[in-house]
Formats: C-alpha cells, sequence, structure tokens
C-alpha cells in the first residue's frame, strides 16, 4: 500500500468514526458519495446482502450490484434473487466464473457454472471500491476482516463492509422491519447461504437458538424449545 492509499484509508476510517457504528445506512450514504460512480456491491442474496440492496435500491445510492458466479446450491437462493428484482426493479449484472457477463439469470444449480471459483479481477476492473454483507467474526476470500473499510492488496481494490458492526440478530430485526425479502433457509439455522463453500449454520460460529418471525407488525422471537413462550425481540 502507498503513502496515497494509506492516507485515503485513514482519511475515510476517520470519516466512518465520526459517522458511527449505530448507523450502517449513513455510513453506506457516505461511502457512495466518496466512490460515486467507481463502487461495486458483490451480492449473494444473504441475509446482510439484502439489506444492503434494499438500501442501494430505496435511496437510489450510485453504486453497482452484480453477482459473481451464480453457483448455488439452493432453489431457496434463485428464489429470493427473483423475489429481490420484482422487489426493487434494479439491475443487477451477472458474471460467470471467467468473468464473462451472463444475459439471463439462472434458475437453478444446473443451470450455472460448475465452477465454484469467484473470478474477480474481471467484475473489478475499472471499479475502485468493492461493498460486501461480511460481518466482523465471518471470513472474506478466506481471510478473516479486522475492520469495515480497508485496502484489498491482493484484488488491488479498496473494500467496504457496512454491517461489519452489526450482529447477525440485528440485521434480521432490520430486514423484518423494513420487509425485505429473504432466503427462508434463515428460518432454519442457515446463518449463511451462499455459494457452498459458505454455507453456515448456527452451530458453526454463531449462536442462534430460535427462529425469527413477523406477527400482528411486530418482532416476536419464538424459543424452539418451549412451545408458546415468545419474547419481544431485542
Amino acid at each position: 500500500m502507498n503513502s496515497l492509499t494509506q492516507a485515503l484509508v485513514a482519511q475515510i476510517a476517520n470519516q466512518l468514526d465520526a459517522q458511527g457504528e449505530a448507523n450502517p445506512l449513513q455510513n453506506l450514504r457516505l461511502i457512495a458519495e466518496q466512490f460515486a460512480g467507481k463502487a461495486i456491491f458483490l451480492t449473494n442474496f444473504t441475509l446482510e446482502d439484502q439489506l444492503i440492496t434494499h438500501w442501494i435500491a430505496i435511496h437510489n445510492l450510485p453504486i453497482k450490484i452484480v453477482v459473481s458466479n451464480p453457483n448455488y446450491p439452493f432453489k431457496e437462493t434463485y428464489a429470493t434473487w427473483a423475489k429481490t428484482q420484482e422487489r426493487y426493479q434494479v439491475p443487477i449484472a451477472v458474471y460467470a466464473a471467467d468473468g464473462s457477463i451472463l444475459e439471463n439469470q439462472p434458475q437453478d444449480p444446473a443451470a450455472t457454472t460448475s465452477s465454484l471459483e469467484d473470478n474477480l479481477q474481471s467484475v473489478l476492473q475499472g471499479e475502485m471500491l468493492l461493498i460486501t454483507g461480511t460481518r466482523a467474526g465471518q471470513s472474506w476470500q478466506g481471510r478473516q476482516l479486522t475492520a469495515d473499510f480497508s485496502w484489498n492488496k491482493s484484488l488491488k481494490i479498496f473494500e467496504f463492509h457496512p454491517l461489519f458492526h452489526r450482529s447477525f440478530h440485528k440485521v434480521f430485526v432490520e430486514v423484518l422491519r423494513e420487509g425485505v425479502p429473504f432466503n427462508p433457509l434463515h428460518n432454519k439455522g442457515y446463518l449463511r447461504v451462499g455459494h457452498a463453500q459458505d454455507i453456515e449454520t448456527a452451530h458453526s460460529s454463531e449462536f442462534w437458538d430460535g427462529r425469527w418471525w413477523w406477527e400482528h407488525a411486530q418482532r416476536i422471537f419464538i424459543h424452539p424449545h418451549t412451545p408458546g413462550v415468545r419474547k419481544q425481540a431485542v
């Protein structure tokens, strides 16, 4: 990282710190302004990705939404993809594993490329900022993240993770409150439901005891081990 890159990372990190961790949407707005027309959001239709897509769409943020190598093992992910496009009517650029653009949305795993290796170099060409839905404690591109904004040496691009400081539960509450379409597999204990190598259940790294439901326009937590016992979500 050269001195100019270091200075820019420090400057933007300070701005994000001034905004505070409590409002990731405001941080995303700030980043969108800093990298207008040069920011790209990589989605795999996870819970976190869906919330970020929602913010980009309803606030008309100048961020390009892309899918790279859509080889998903569950049909529910493709259904979520379709609901997302129907709901928001935003363009989603789809790239195959070799970096070529796919004209049509794949409908099921059999219709996609067999490779599981992402080729992000072609996807990121000409872009300055990569945005993901990765949170603290999760790994991305084989490494543990330590900050919400940084310089990716291997991809040679700035990267920003607006939900870095959010827990899975808080993201879920926001998704339910805003009526964002989400993958029903999350209601079965899956924390991550992107590519096969990203599949993560509640027992792997983050405790999730129960299921979230939308009932009477309130956030209700239903404990699976005690039928009929309900607690207000926090």
